[in-house]
């Protein structure tokens, strides 16, 4: 009588054979994604915002705004400019708060937004500068425009990504 006694355990020779293929598939799976998100990028259209310039807010204020950004899961709004003129910028940030950069949605009757973290120290020319705002309600969604009000100036059409 014999007996014979089955295993599934696999030889290491045969798990190196077949180790190419799984590092294969591991990789396309990764081009996958990656081309996928490349295309969610593309389509919903937040790559890289170009605010438009205001020539009435940099000779005012100092700042050029440079881009828009909704970040934290839709719940944050950054606003980012750069330094043309350190005592005028310097001078805005320290303005009472309507003189003080901040957003309004042109869709929804010029619901306006206030930021929540803003810079308060001498600034330097050629800096960018970040300005943090809360997206109540989700009022600011990528692809819509919106304002940015300076002051009593405002620069339209800005679309956020």
């Amino acid at each position: 009588m014999s007996v014979v006694i089955e295993t599934t355990a696999r030889s290491p020779r045969r798990l190196r054979a077949g180790l190419p293929a799984v590092v294969l598939a591991v990789v396309l799976g990764l081009l996958a994604l990656a081309a996928g998100w490349g295309a969610v990028r593309l389509t919903t259209g937040s790559a890289d915002p170009v605010v438009p310039t205001s020539a009435a807010v940099e000779s005012t204020w100092g700042v050029r705004m440079t881009s828009v950004n909704i970040g934290a899961d839709g719940g944050l709004v950054d606003l980012r400019f750069v330094v043309l003129d350190s005592s005028k910028a310097t001078a805005l940030m320290a303005a009472q708060r309507e003189q003080a950069p901040r957003l309004a949605v042109e869709d929804e009757g010029l619901k306006t937004f206030y930021p929540s973290m803003t810079v308060h120290r001498q600034m330097t020319v050629g800096r960018t500068y970040v300005m943090l705002f809360r997206n109540t309600g989700g009022s600011i969604r990528s692809g819509h425009e919106l304002l940015i009000l300076v002051g009593d100036l405002r620069i339209d059409h800005v679309v956020p990504g």
